[in-house]
């Protein structure tokens, strides 16, 4: 929507940017740290964490301030939406157990992709990877399972609003480039990605689809590993992951 129609509310926008601002790096900010973050005022950015703070959303000692559980609720009812939600759920944990490796479940949201269910393991901390993240489509296994289940209409539109910029070395940047690999992906049924969010970072994931032949979200794994084990180990496991989700529903 355009920021002049008068439908827009900008005031919204502006106290979700406040909340937004806080993170794993930025747990606990100053009103000027806050201010600095979102781009506002710091008279506009004081009235916001004063009203978030009233209503719940935010905590504060006078000087800094921190988000209070309540905030999680705003995520909450999102995955609450969703009918698929709780019964992914155990079944990508086990298939986190078998394959020692985390498992994660995202949709699609515009050009970027969003983390609904995040199963870490021992031997993966990934931050960007954590329940609620998000990542650009194009430049992940998971979003390009998700980009090429969409129809030649819905692709043109996401060509037309997407930025395609280099990540890595290795990252596909280029429109027929990145549509020729969407091809691929529909025609194998899985998506691997190789060092393109991150050096040394691989990816594979696979689409769960209802029974219309909607895709619902993507499966995926995140690992530091060769190619060969994401194919001959992680690609099976999250095609049983698939396959017992999709009975399930």
């Amino acid at each position: 929507m355009n920021d002049d129609s008068r439908d827009y509310v900008q005031s919204l926008e502006r106290g979700f940017a406040v909340l937004q601002s806080f993170g794993m790096d930025k747990a606990q900010m100053t009103l000027a740290e806050v201010a600095k973050r979102t781009g506002l005022s710091r008279g506009t950015a004081r009235r916001f964490l004063l009203t978030l703070t009233k209503l719940g959303h935010l905590a504060t000692d006078g000087r800094l301030f921190w988000l209070r559980p309540k905030v999680l609720s705003l995520g909450s009812s999102f995955l609450a939406s969703l009918p698929w939600w709780r019964v992914a759920q155990p079944i990508v944990e086990d298939a986190s157990r078998s394959s020692g490796q985390a498992c994660n479940v995202s949709v699609l949201d515009g050009t970027m992709i969003t983390f609904v269910v995040c199963i870490a393991s021992d031997q993966t901390n990934y931050p960007h990877l954590s329940l609620g993240a998000r990542l650009p489509a194009y430049a992940t296994a998971s979003g390009r399972v998700l980009l090429a289940t969409l129809s030649e209409a819905e692709l043109s539109e996401y060509f037309a609003a997407v930025e395609l910029k280099a990540l890595t070395s290795k990252t596909i940047a280029d429109p027929d480039k990145l549509r020729a690999v969407l091809n691929d992906v529909r025609e194998q049924g899985h998506s691997f990605s190789d060092e393109e969010l991150e050096e040394g970072l691989r990816a594979i994931a696979v689409p769960l689809i209802d029974r219309s032949g909607k895709a619902l979200a993507a499966i995926s794994i995140y690992a530091r590993a060769d190619e060969q084990q994401f194919r001959t180990e992680f690609l099976p496991t999250l095609k049983r992951c698939q396959l017992t989700i999709q009975r399930a529903l």
